[in-house]
């Protein structure tokens, strides 16, 4: 059994780690009991945004590093993240430059900063899920 706790910045429509980037340091935690691990979102994001948006488009960009910034031109949710990705995609212009992940860390070790099994995760669900699996696997449960 596993008990999973989700902190303050956890939103279910907010899954991609670009709206976890303003470092809130551990974003959720599983335990089994015995031991306890944490997902922490990890990288820098850097996203082209056109000036002018979607509608009116320029030459001009500006760069989104933050979840705040995200949330300035109106992308607050994974659709919205995902569409406006797609449709830049579409027209042969890659928006992103850099992407931040999701690394899994052993919050009971001393030496904290060490990710676990070096696997990076793009959404907060899926580290999660890799928690579990990690806390139930045969090796910690006997």
């Amino acid at each position: 059994m596993t008990d999973i706790t989700y902190y303050d910045a956890y939103h279910p429509e907010q899954l991609d780690s670009a709206f976890y980037v303003d470092g809130f340091g551990v974003l959720a935690s599983v335990s089994n009991g015995k031991r306890r691990l944490g997902v922490f979102c990890v990288g820098e994001m850097r996203i082209l945004f056109p000036e002018g948006g979607v509608e009116n488009p320029t030459p001009d960009y500006r760069v989104l590093r933050y979840t705040s910034d995200l949330f300035d031109v109106g992308i607050d949710t994974d659709s919205k993240l995902s569409d406006f990705t797609d449709y830049w995609r579409e027209r042969d212009f890659d928006v992103w430059v850099n992407n931040s992940w999701f690394e899994l860390r052993d919050l009971d070790a001393e030496e904290s900063g060490d990710d676990l099994e070096w696997e990076v995760y793009h959404s907060i669900d899926e580290a999660v899920d890799a928690c579990v699996q990690i806390l139930t696997s045969p090796e910690e449960t006997s």
